[in-house]
């Protein structure tokens, strides 16, 4: 349950750097000297799509050269014929690829991890702050704030939402995966390339 992949706890301890949280993207906010957890890291990411915990994440998993081997080689090992990660978050960049198809066996699998399910499942997290830097003239404490799901299906109490996962790039546009029990009968949907109206 405390398990990431390679072996990784969540209870571990992370320390932010400015690469991270300068990191492109939406991201969780961290900040120095705030108090993180790989467990922190994994719900930021999957939860809002925080880019800053993807480049923690790659960091810890060895880098982000090793980082891209794993997930394009466990791609494979899923017959996910289609994908290929050039960047750990899933931003865009120059070779990026993937499919309906993929998607669904990807989430299909990621399924059987308890620990995954658990976060895709949840409607909020309360997210770490900082403090304030004695180098920035006028800084103040950053609190930890009350992060909340991205994902609506869940938010707005739909019966039977196991969780999911939104996206957005400028090259898929909006994006979706998710699942849904039935009468016992586990469906999943994968949308893609598509836009919504906020209005």
């Amino acid at each position: 349950r405390t398990a990431l992949c390679s072996g990784i706890s969540l209870d571990k301890p992370v320390t932010a750097t400015a690469d991270d949280w300068s990191a492109e993207g939406d991201s969780c906010g961290m900040g120095p000297g705030g108090k993180y957890t790989m467990r922190d890291m994994m719900i930021g990411l999957l939860m809002v799509s925080g880019n800053d915990c993807a480049h923690v994440i790659a960091r810890e998993l060895g880098g982000v050269d090793t980082t891209l081997r794993k997930m394009n080689d466990l791609a494979h090992s899923l017959n996910a014929d289609d994908t290929r990660a050039t960047t750990p978050s899933g931003l865009d960049a120059a070779g990026m690829s993937t499919s309906p198809y993929d998607l669904a066996l990807i989430f299909r699998a990621a399924m059987q991890n308890t620990t995954f399910r658990e976060i895709i499942a949840m409607p909020n997290h309360t997210f770490p702050g900082y403090p304030k830097r004695a180098d920035v003239p006028g800084d103040v404490d950053h609190p930890g704030y009350l992060m909340q799901t991205s994902n609506h299906l869940l938010l707005e109490g739909d019966p039977g939402v196991l969780g999911g996962k939104t996206g957005y790039t400028e090259d898929a546009q909006h994006t979706f995966v998710g699942a849904i029990d039935r009468d016992g009968r586990r469906l999943q949907a994968v949308i893609l390339d598509t836009t919504v109206d906020h209005g």
